[in-house]
């Protein structure tokens, strides 16, 4: 089942057209609300299959709602990532899904993209080498066409760094 973005508000920024949001709030200090860390951690960018959003929108949209970090994960490419990262006044988390040869899984925190069609064990390799964090964008995703088999969600727990457990769109 998917819910409603707590950040987004219903058609916007979450739209399964313009990406999909997986909102996170992580106090960095001793609970000082300067402190407070209000990020998203899968938006999709237009250099991405599946979305529209353009880089500017994006921006306006996280500064009206107070979001001072984002994940651009677009399929297959960190081009929009490496883009919204030159003009965002805030942190943006560069990163990419990537479509493995058992379904997709994510890497953050990369340099360069990493090529599609590998095994999933071999993309978790290539992105620990960037110094990167993986993960599952949609684990237990037995509607899409790209969750992974449980067998292989096990196999690949040592190395996964971040994982959602609902897929929100708004």
């Amino acid at each position: 089942d998917e819910v409603p973005s707590p950040l987004t508000g219903e058609g916007e920024f979450g739209n399964p057209k313009n990406g999909n949001n997986i909102a996170l709030w992580v106090i960095t200090g001793k609970g000082e609300l300067a402190d407070l860390l209000r990020a998203d951690l899968h938006v999709h960018t237009r250099y991405s299959f599946d979305s529209t959003m353009e880089l500017q929108s994006i921006i306006d949209k996280c500064l009206k709602l107070g979001i001072n970090c984002v994940s651009v994960n677009d399929h297959g490419t960190i081009e929009g990532a490496l883009k919204l990262r030159e003009i965002a006044p805030f942190k943006v988390i560069v990163g990419q899904e990537i479509l493995t040869t058992e379904g997709e899984v994510m890497g953050l925190f990369l340099r360069e993209p990493i090529p599609r069609g590998l095994p999933p064990l071999r993309v978790a390799t290539l992105v620990k080498e960037q110094g990167g964090l993986f993960g599952l964008p949609h684990p237990f995703d037995r509607i899409g066409r790209w969750g992974l088999p449980t067998s292989t969600i096990y196999s690949l727990a040592p190395h996964i760094g971040i994982f959602s457990i609902i897929r929100i769109r708004a």
